[in-house]
């Protein structure tokens, strides 16, 4: 009988990694479809100058061309580093809107997810394509790949996503994929270099993530039954981009729901 209780602590421990895993896998899902939506951004803002500014960025640029990629940077409005400032303190800025935001319901937090996550690829590419620096394109194009891979593995393979082996593997296929497009389209050094960047900090992020949720797995196993899979990894996601404690946020939004 004094082995009882143990036994109940350790069935409790399993439902709380099995909810984790579950919640990572959306929360991986997530982050793959919101990416795949900032390159598509990226590829279509940056489409009119991307081969000029590469050319002049590996200073093979004549003067004309370096001419024709000034002439073309004032006349696209959207490439006005400026503005990608000015939408980047934006999307800074909404993180103080964190209590009224958690407490919104799935749809409104898918919304702001997607638009935060399409914000941040304008952003980066007004201000990277627009000041001459770098592409960002093929650091998104790797992390979309690489958070893309690694849902289908732990769908298909019901891989553990919240280990954080798992986050080492994704941010080596990114790595991985980052090189050899670089080395296919003959990438600047610059755009190298934010390519790894942009991997090293989707892993990151990805990482805390899996952190806070196995350190909250039992109070995200006890609201498994008031929230789907899908609307708890909508507050993981949400909660590490907008500073908010998992458990706060968890408590925060099951108010709302009661």
């Amino acid at each position: 009988m004094a082995s009882t209780p143990n036994v109940e602590s350790k069935n409790h421990a399993r439902q709380a990694n099995l909810s984790a895993s579950v919640v990572m896998r959306q929360v991986y899902l997530w982050v793959a479809a919101s990416l795949l939506i900032g390159t598509l951004v990226t590829l279509i803002i940056g489409a009119p100058i991307r081969d000029l500014v590469n050319i002049s960025l590996l200073g093979e640029a004549t003067q004309q061309q370096e001419q024709a990629l000034e002439s073309a940077i004032a006349a696209e409005p959207l490439l006005n580093a400026g503005l990608g400032l000015l939408v980047a303190i934006i999307v800074i800025g909404s993180a103080f809107l964190r209590s009224l935001i958690l407490r919104t319901g799935v749809l409104v937090k898918a919304i702001y997810y997607i638009l935060i996550v399409g914000l941040i690829a304008y952003a980066l590419t007004a201000v990277s394509l627009g000041t001459q620096t770098a592409d960002p394109l093929i650091g998104l194009i790797a992390a979309t790949v690489m958070t893309g891979v690694m849902t289908l593995l732990g769908y298909l393979t019901k891989l553990d996503l919240s280990r954080f082996s798992s986050v080492i593997v994704m941010a080596l296929i990114g790595l991985i994929v980052a090189t050899v497009l670089s080395l296919a389209l003959r990438a600047a050094l610059t755009t190298w270099l934010f390519a790894y960047v942009l991997v090293i900090a989707v892993a990151a992020i990805s990482a805390f993530e899996a952190r806070q949720v196995q350190r909250h797995g039992a109070t995200i196993a006890e609201l498994g039954g008031q929230f789907s899979p899908l609307h708890l990894s909508l507050i993981v996601s949400l909660s590490s981009f907008l500073g908010s404690n998992l458990e706060e946020a968890l408590k925060g939004s099951r108010r709302r729901s009661s």
